[in-house]
């Protein structure tokens, strides 16, 4: 089967949020063996995992690793900053970083003294994991690593075109 990637990627730099383990980091390999410059960004835990993918992984480009921890936007803003201040740039942006529940959904936790439906702290972090973390990665790349592209949103659309067309 033939790869959706293009064959050469030397001149081009690639993050990939959630890129110290699983399937970030397969991403993270399939990307430096085409030659790119690689930004892993993970939560300051994974630091471990990831230095052991920028010591093992063979292609032309560099690697580093970020911490960044997705729900935080300056976290985010720091990561790409950091990115284009390391490579100049940022090309392609790979917003993997994810988590699921520790339970299953129905699994409800019940207040003894009162019957009462406890609040699931997790369902919270895996809403902030996994949707506004993404958000925040979609926001940041268009303000801050294409700034040209909003310009001319502004330039050719009005205000209600700009919002549509950013959904």
């Amino acid at each position: 089967m033939k790869s959706p990637l293009p064959s050469d990627l030397k001149s081009k730099t690639v993050v990939v949020t959630g890129g110290a383990n699983g399937i970030g980091a397969a991403i993270v390999d399939s990307y430096a063996r085409l030659g790119a410059n690689i930004v892993i960004a993970d939560l300051p835990s994974a630091s471990s995992s990831a230095n052991k993918i920028i010591n093992s992984v063979t292609g032309g480009g560099r690697m580093i690793f970020v911490p960044a921890d997705i729900t935080n936007w300056f976290s985010m803003v720091d990561l790409f900053k950091t990115t284009k201040s390391n490579f100049g740039r940022v090309d392609i942006v790979v917003a993997n970083a994810g988590i699921m529940e520790t339970k299953p959904f129905f699994d409800f936790d019940v207040d003894i003294s009162t019957g009462d439906l406890k609040e699931e702290p997790g369902l919270a972090r895996v809403i902030d994991v996994n949707l506004k973390g993404t958000m925040n990665s979609k926001r940041i790349i268009v303000c801050i690593v294409a700034p040209d592209l909003v310009r001319n949103m502004h330039d050719s659309y009005d205000a209600q075109d700009r919002r549509e067309l950013l959904i």
